[in-house]
């Protein structure tokens, strides 16, 4: 995500998109990643309650 960053960082003001695409498509890339990640981290630990302490439910 830096390295797109830093690419995007030197466009000038008449740059065109088609130019500097590599920066767009590294950053892309660095954000899904750097969101895939932490939603793996945020609900990594959701799931490991015990059994025996898990509530129980009655229909």
């Amino acid at each position: 995500m830096a390295v797109g960053q830093a690419s995007l960082s030197r466009i000038p003001v008449d740059g065109s998109h088609l130019r500097h695409c590599s920066g767009l498509v590294l950053f892309g890339l660095g954000l899904g990643s750097a969101f895939v990640a932490a939603t793996v981290l945020a609900v990594a630990g959701s799931c490991r309650i015990p059994l025996d302490r898990r509530p129980r439910y009655h229909r």
